[in-house]
């Protein structure tokens, strides 16, 4: 019996995660979004990577990556902003990341030791669309919601 076990629970973790993909802003479907997005998340057991790249209708891109487990716990962020002139300014965060359930997960983004971002992404029954609900800190820690983007898998 510990044999099957042993093949279950590696059967498990080498399950696909829903959230693993490319995934493409739908602008139609996403109030006051700007500008084009891609991101790619990649599961891997309890870690995730992830990788975004939002192009502004000025010219201007941010880029922001990181590879954190999911255990709510600081782990380094990038960023990088390229100005339409070509200036790139490179930023540093951290990301504190929960998984919910197999449907929903959470990633908080924090300077100097303040939450300054929440994402809430829940994923569609069937695994083709992923939405992404933000809300940004004021100084209070008070979160207010400023987006509600979704994504298409690509």
């Amino acid at each position: 019996m510990p044999i099957l076990s042993a093949i279950l629970a590696a059967a498990a973790i080498t399950a696909a995660d829903p959230f693993n993909g490319t995934w493409v802003l739908d602008p139609a479907r996403s109030p006051g979004s700007r500008g084009t997005q891609q991101l790619t998340i990649t599961v891997r057991g309890d870690a995730e990577t992830y990788f975004t790249e939002w192009a502004l209708p000025n010219g201007q891109r941010n880029i922001t990556g990181y590879e954190a487990v999911y255990d709510d716990a600081p782990h380094p962020a990038h960023t990088f902003t390229i100005l339409p002139g070509g200036e790139v300014r490179a930023g540093e965060m951290q990301v504190r990341v929960k998984r919910i359930d197999a449907r929903h997960r959470e990633t908080r983004h924090v300077r100097d030791g303040k939450v300054v971002r929440l994402l809430r992404r829940e994923m569609a029954e069937d695994g083709t669309t992923l939405v992404s609900e933000m809300f940004d800190a004021d100084a209070a820690g008070t979160l207010t919601p400023t987006a509600r983007l979704v994504f298409d898998r690509r």
